[in-house]
Formats: structure tokens, C-alpha cells, sequence
């Protein structure tokens, strides 16, 4: 069977081709997934991802200023209070629009450090999975627009944008893993 002059079996010969065709560029079927990509590279994120960060913005956003417009004001109030609202919506909006200018880079942008933040913090499409990656991404929300008022004292937006990577890489490096 594996004597000197031994024929290689059928499988043996099928798998040599199919590497060689692999090392040739000219892959085909099983081989194509493994590449040397990363799986970022090769696969989008899902849309839960996108749905745990905007459910974070809009956490993050809306209910501080709602709770501090409705325990301010009474019910008779009510114009005040919607107003003061709105202003506390357009005022962390602003903010938030801050620690985007000051915190993005050539390399890495705001948006996509919050989405691979989002990424990095969620194990699966569930509710567990929204109470990890949620909070998660509020507090980076938070601590990035701190960054950026931290910044602008310092007086360099290359410092906030040094502080938001190295934020972005330790909610990677403290990945949750399925």
C-alpha cells in the first residue's frame, strides 16, 4: 500500500492539485476560505450591529435630557420642559459632533471605531447580547466626547485621536468571544 512504487491514492492526488491550483491563485470551493483576511475584511457587519449603536446614540442622547427635563419642570410646564429638552438634545448633539472632528483620523473615523466598538462588544444576535454591547458603546460615546473637551484645552486633536484609538483598541482587546 505505501511501498517504494506505490501509486498515491485518489484523494491524496485530488488535494495536491487543489493546493497547487491554491498556491496558483486559481483556488476554487473550500480553499477560498482560507485566506490570510481578517474576517472584518471579508465580512460586513450585521445589521444587529448597526441596531446596538444607534439604539446606544439614541440612548445616550434623548434620555439624560429627558430625565432632567421632566424632574425640573411639572406637568404644567410642559413647553419649558420640551424646550429645555430640545436644547439638551441639539447641545450633546453638538458635542457629539465635536468629539467626531476631534477624534477621527485619516485611519480610523469616529463612526467606524463606534461600529468596530459595537462589533467587538456583541457574542450574537440576542438580548443578552444588546444588554453587553449597548452600554458598552454609550460609555465610549461618553468617554470620546470627554476626549475631545480634554483636547480642547491641551490645545492638540492629535491627543484625542490618539485617546479614542486606544480606546477603540482596548474594547478590542477586551473582546467578547462566543
Amino acid at each position: 500500500m505505501f511501498g517504494v512504487g506505490a501509486r498515491p491514492s485518489r484523494w491524496t492526488a485530488c488535494a495536491g492539485r487543489a493546493l497547487e491550483a491554491h498556491a496558483a491563485g486559481r483556488s476554487r470551493g473550500a480553499l477560498d476560505r482560507m485566506t490570510t483576511e481578517s474576517s472584518s475584511a471579508r465580512y460586513g457587519l450585521g445589521l444587529h450591529v448597526y441596531l446596538y449603536f444607534w439604539l446606544s446614540l439614541l440612548i445616550v442622547s434623548v434620555w439624560p435630557a429627558g430625565y432632567i427635563a421632566t424632574h425640573l419642570f411639572t406637568q404644567d410646564q410642559y413647553v419649558q420642559g420640551l424646550t429645555l429638552l430640545a436644547f439638551l438634545v441639539v447641545a450633546f448633539q453638538g458635542l457629539f459632533w465635536l468629539a467626531r472632528r476631534r477624534c477621527s483620523s485619516a485611519s480610523l473615523s469616529v463612526w467606524r471605531g463606534l461600529l468596530k466598538i459595537t462589533r467587538a462588544m456583541t457574542v450574537g444576535v440576542g438580548l443578552m447580547s444588546m444588554f453587553v454591547a449597548v452600554p458598552c458603546v454609550m460609555a465610549a460615546i461618553l468617554i470620546s466626547i470627554g476626549a475631545s473637551l480634554v483636547s480642547l484645552f491641551d490645545g492638540d486633536a492629535e491627543k484625542a485621536q490618539l485617546r479614542f484609538q486606544n480606546l477603540v483598541a482596548w474594547f478590542d482587546r477586551n473582546r467578547m468571544y462566543q
